[in-house]
């Protein structure tokens, strides 16, 4: 199969991994404690926004049965694997500068990520029918 067909046909992979990236920079949770004092929800949003739930307002929430299943997915690479995919799609680096901070061919990359995106169709596809 050509490299452009194989790109294409795992578009979809490519897609999960971008909206889970997203996803996982979202998830600094810090101490558990709220973003903002009682006196600062007050003066932000009027006397509606000092009684709500800091937590009540998670916009992702409807999403976030797919970020899971790429989660589990991507738990199940071995660990130098992930570690690419995170410095990828978390942090948001190019393959180029992912290359130079491990020390890696831009080819190895390359590679190591088209390995990476077959094997993910693979255990997210086996994870959506075994739901």
């Amino acid at each position: 199969m050509k490299r452009r067909q194989q790109r294409d046909r795992f578009a979809w992979v490519e897609v999960r991994l971008s909206y889970w990236g997203i996803w996982m920079a979202k998830q600094v949770d810090g101490l558990g404690y709220a973003g903002r004092t009682q006196e600062g929800r007050l003066m932000d949003e009027g006397p509606v926004g000092s009684t709500t739930n800091y937590r009540d307002h998670s916009p992702d929430i409807e999403f976030a049965h797919k970020e899971h299943e790429t989660d589990r997915a991507i738990l199940l690479l071995p660990p130098e694997w992930r570690r690419l995919v995170v410095r990828l799609h978390v942090n948001g680096k190019s393959q180029q500068q992912v290359s130079a901070e491990i020390g890696k061919s831009q080819a190895w990359v390359r590679q190591t990520y088209a390995q990476i995106i077959a094997f993910l169709a693979a255990a997210i596809a086996t994870e959506k029918s075994a739901a």
